[in-house]
């Protein structure tokens, strides 16, 4: 049976427990602040769900986690106002689901991945290889991981007093495990072919990929 990417992509956000139900934001405060004029405002994180979205704007039943009277730009987490927010209004929260990346990116994680097994895309991989792909894939997504966070939080000094160089180090080495089980799976599965059909260049040492925060 012929594989598709969507079937793969499926697969890959299970091995990284990317799913809006896995990803909820609750009670985050939009920013900035509400002036009485300004209309647009900011989620802390992007590829917002769709329809997950709900606004608090102040105390009061009617103003408890509503879903209208505001427009969502669900890929870059914008969310725009009919009617600008009064100044000093409190709460002003949003609850929502996002995904840390878009299928296109997992498209372009998986078909990397394949490039390290021989193959010309995900699509080609053989099924003995797969689990090698997918954590030669989960070595990607940890690596954008680690990027995201230090450009995100590079002139904050982080969140929730965590040190960025501390939180992008684990990554980092959660990309590297990532990377060395692949190896370990790809090497597992020609030694049990007899290592007939081991290409040349899959025996050798590999490279990981630069890591270099966004300035």
């Amino acid at each position: 049976m012929t594989v598709s990417m969507a079937d793969l992509i499926t697969k890959m956000r299970l091995f990284a427990d990317d799913s809006p139900s896995a990803n909820y934001i609750r009670g985050e405060t939009l920013k900035p602040k509400p002036d009485g004029a300004r209309v647009r405002f900011f989620l802390d994180y992007q590829n917002i769900a769709k329809d997950s979205v709900f606004i608090t704007k102040g105390t009061g039943e009617a103003n408890y986690r509503v879903a209208s009277g505001f427009t969502i730009d669900l890929q870059n987490g914008i969310v725009t106002f009919t009617v600008a927010p009064l100044s000093g209004v409190s709460p002003f929260e949003a609850d929502y689901n996002f995904l840390w990346f878009t299928d296109a990116d997992y498209q372009n994680f998986l078909n990397n991945s394949a490039i390290y097994l021989g193959s010309p895309d995900a699509i080609s991989v053989i099924p003995g290889l797969q689990p090698a792909m997918y954590q030669f894939g989960m070595h990607h997504y940890w690596i954008r991981r680690a990027s995201h966070y230090a450009h995100k939080y590079a002139s904050t000094g982080g969140m929730a007093s965590h040190s960025v160089d501390v939180v992008t180090k684990n990554f980092k080495d959660l990309a590297e495990s990532a990377w060395e089980k692949g190896i370990q799976f790809r090497d597992d599965y020609y030694k049990r072919l007899g290592q007939r059909e081991l290409p040349a260049s899959a025996s050798e040492a590999y490279a990981i990929d630069p890591f270099t925060p966004i300035r």
